[in-house]
């Protein structure tokens, strides 16, 4: 059986609040899964996304719970699009500090980011901040759809 891509969108809205950073990991490993993705090219998604939240969420917004967060996904023509919005402070892909050499924490998310996905942009919109990344895939059949053996 060959494999499958199902075209899909979701679209939501939450505070900035970390609590919900599970919930959205949850949501996001269902539709990659739907969207017939292998589990590296899932893992990269989830590593990419969940860097993107955390930063917007530390860096954009300096740590306020209540701010809003918009997270757009698209899949289909083997292809995956996320699009993160804030209105926090701006920030520069190109003004992002380099990895570190050295192994300690923080420091990586635009290196893992870039590094995950195939195509990384950022632009300011108006108020918005918008962090758009694509993810080239395989199609594959979806856990939901295989057939026990």
């Amino acid at each position: 059986m060959g494999g499958v891509y199902v075209a899909g969108e979701i679209e939501i809205r939450f505070s900035s609040d970390p609590r919900w950073l599970r919930s959205i990991r949850m949501l996001l490993e269902e539709f990659t899964d739907q969207a017939g993705l292998d589990s590296k090219a899932r893992h990269e998604v989830m590593l990419a996304v969940g860097e993107a939240l955390a930063n917007v969420m530390r860096h954009s917004y300096n740590g306020d719970c209540n701010q809003k967060i918009w997270l757009n996904c698209k899949s289909g023509d083997s292809m995956m699009e996320i699009e993160i919005r804030d209105r926090g402070e701006a920030f520069s892909l190109s003004a992002a500090p380099p990895p570190p050499d050295e192994l300690r924490p923080g420091g990586r998310g635009v290196y893992l980011i870039r590094t995950a996905m195939d195509e990384v942009e950022y632009s300011r919109e108006g108020d918005q901040n918008l962090v758009r990344m694509r993810k080239v895939c395989e199609p594959r059949v979806p856990q939901n759809l295989q057939t026990a053996r």
